[in-house]
């Protein structure tokens, strides 16, 4: 998973959740980091999170 999205990112995309309006966006998350990170991390990033959630 790092490969794809390194551990910050992972951490920082579930951060951000709680700043980002209910229900959170692909391109609300994406705006917020300024682009920073792709489509594809934000994507990885929050069905890592799902998953770790259950």
């Amino acid at each position: 998973m790092e490969t794809l999205v390194p551990a910050k990112g992972l951490k920082d995309i579930a951060s951000a959740l709680r700043y980002i309006p209910d229900p959170p966006t692909m391109k609300a998350i994406f705006e917020y980091f300024d682009g920073q990170y792709t489509f594809d991390q934000i994507r990885l990033a929050l069905a890592h999170h799902k998953r770790k959630a259950r």
